[in-house]
């Protein structure tokens, strides 16, 4: 039987919500849940699904302050309520979210069954840090890592636009999956460790390592080349709302 994403390798791995697809590899498996599985795998998530009616389910839950944490929290969450976990993956964030209960967004993309962990990076606001070791490849794509998700849109510049086409972007700032966490990354032009292949998150590979493909080790931050549109972008944004700080940190997010 052959992997139901990739449809090259043979089958080794099952989906453990639902054991009806199967993959070749946790990646594949990663993938497939990222992009479409989640939104078909087992119960359909409801349309009276709230911000405030997920928090209401996991309020007494610890907020760890470790990748170790948080992966060992979401394991437990996966084991006692998979219908939660898959409600949490598929929430949609919207604006008024982003900008009012941040601290809370963070918290439940953390409870995702899957995907790397947000965490303050010192300087940065948050970041977006690997929950397992990812591996680069030296003939194909490295690991995927996660989706860069939001708000569809036709023609905008932000510091969260990622430009698809020339009439087609995603505003990361809000209207993401919870699951899909490319948003968090962080910007490094010079030590970027992950690429963009659209708006799928790949282990960046060198051409100048011919004999070893990297690693990402487990609680290292992802970080990624954005561009000179990013940087752009947020010498814009800083000159309209004043440069972000802790006590005004909007555009930390």
């Amino acid at each position: 039987m052959s992997c139901n994403y990739c449809v090259v390798d043979v089958a080794r791995v099952a989906c453990s919500q639902c054991l009806t697809q199967v993959y070749c590899s946790d990646a594949c498996a990663s993938e497939d849940w990222a992009t479409h599985h989640h939104q078909v795998c087992g119960a359909p998530i409801g349309n009276n699904v709230t911000l405030d009616s997920l928090m209401a389910r996991v309020y007494a839950f610890e907020r760890p302050t470790t990748v170790e944490g948080w992966v060992r929290l979401r394991n437990v969450l996966s084991e006692s309520d998979a219908t939660l976990q898959r409600e949490i993956d598929a929430y949609r964030v919207t604006q008024q979210e982003v900008e009012e209960r941040i601290e809370d967004v963070v918290f439940l993309t953390n409870l995702t069954s899957m995907g790397p962990i947000v965490l303050r990076s010192p300087g940065k606001g948050y970041g977006l840090f690997a929950d397992r070791t990812y591996r680069g490849s030296l003939d194909s794509k490295g690991d995927y890592v996660t989706t860069y998700d939001g708000a569809r849109i036709k023609d905008s510049v932000g510091p969260y636009v990622l430009r698809l086409s020339n009439n087609s972007a995603i505003d990361g700032h809000h209207g993401f999956e919870l699951i899909n966490k490319g948003r968090w990354i962080n910007n490094d032009d010079d030590d970027f460790n992950v690429y963009f292949a659209a708006n799928k998150i790949y282990v960046y590979t060198s051409e100048y390592e011919f004999e070893r493909a990297p690693r990402i080790r487990m609680g290292s931050e992802l970080l990624i080349n954005y561009g000179n549109e990013y940087e752009k972008s947020w010498e814009e944004d800083d000159a309209l709302r004043g440069r972000g700080t802790e006590d005004d940190p909007y555009i930390l997010y």
